[in-house]
């Protein structure tokens, strides 16, 4: 795994030191957990975890770790023998806090199996109750069998864990592994908020925020129009709630046609949490119109069996 964290390039030039203690005493809980164990050509392992103080830390040994998640979180949780290697910010360990809090029991998928003689990368999860118990879940492993939990939010739990906590880089050949997290579906602005794509033509444009709304003019409203109509939203990743600040767009047709956008924090706000969104180029766009056609003509043509074979 060592190989894999680029971020661990970073430690050689921090000191050796143990997580902070928290107050009352005790350190920061664990979060999130990645470890890797090779037994087959000796022993030899290596972990890394967030602590809810968005601290990222490294433990490495040749002694091994034990077999069970629960032995191996309260290792990492009382062990001296650990390197900071990285912060996350506090925001942003609130929505991964928010996510954990909201997985849902999914099945762990098993994909195919390997005979690599890999050893065994196990990411996780950890959820803990009002009396301090830890529930570990399962996000994901990698071995002789690869499994990933399908659950939306473990998923991007997962995918934060992998790029932001390890520091992998999803584009990377290096990566080209099926323990890479599965890519969120996207969909365009438009189709997932329920908007008619031509919204975008000769719109007007207002933006409301702290407490004030101004319309749009010119080469400002242009590219704002322009911005929207790129974005495309890639799957739940914040259970978090607005807390104020937000930015709204507003845009009306010379037909009447109204729609609404709201971001907060760079993320969608929708009453079902917040969504992260990326822009992408006009060629982008158009493969998922053309994927969500196919999809579109593969689930009529499923109702039109259904609906003949009744």
């Amino acid at each position: 795994m060592l190989k894999r964290i680029m971020l661990f390039l970073l430690a050689a030039c921090l000191p050796l030191a143990a997580p902070a203690l928290a107050e009352g005493g005790e350190r920061p809980q664990i979060i999130l957990m990645a470890c890797y164990q090779q037994v087959g050509w000796g022993v030899y392992a290596d972990a890394a975890f967030l602590d809810e103080e968005g601290g990222i830390w490294h433990y490495e040994n040749e002694m091994g770790l034990p077999r069970e998640d629960a032995e191996r979180l309260e290792l990492l949780g009382k062990t001296e023998d650990v390197e900071h290697v990285g912060e996350l910010d506090k925001r942003r360990v609130e929505e991964i806090r928010s996510l954990i809090a909201a997985i849902q029991p999914e099945e762990v998928k098993r994909g195919p199996g390997h005979i690599l003689d890999y050893g065994l990368d196990t990411y996780s999860a950890i959820r803990y109750g009002d009396g301090g118990e830890a529930e570990i879940i399962c996000l994901a492993k990698w071995g002789d069998w690869t499994y990933e939990n399908t659950d939306i939010n473990a998923r991007a739990v997962y995918l934060a864990l992998f790029t932001e906590v390890l520091g992998n880089d999803l584009d990377s050949d290096e990566y080209e592994f099926l323990y890479q997290p599965t890519p969120f579906e996207r969909m365009s602005l438009t189709d997932f908020c329920g908007v008619e794509k031509n919204i975008f033509e000769d719109a007007t444009v207002a933006v409301r925020e702290n407490g004030t709304e101004r319309t749009l003019e010119g080469t400002e409203a242009e590219e704002k129009l322009a911005w929207l109509q790129s974005l495309a939203v890639t799957g739940k990743r914040s259970a978090l709630k607005p807390e104020g600040g937000e930015t709204t767009y507003l845009l009306v047709t010379p037909e009447g046609a109204e729609a609404e956008f709201v971001f907060s924090d760079s993320l969608l706000a929708r009453p079902d949490g917040m969504y992260t969104v990326e822009a992408l180029s006009t060629e982008e766009l158009e493969k998922l119109e053309d994927l969500k056609n196919a999809q579109d003509a593969i689930d009529r043509t499923r109702e039109g069996i259904k609906k003949r074979t009744e």
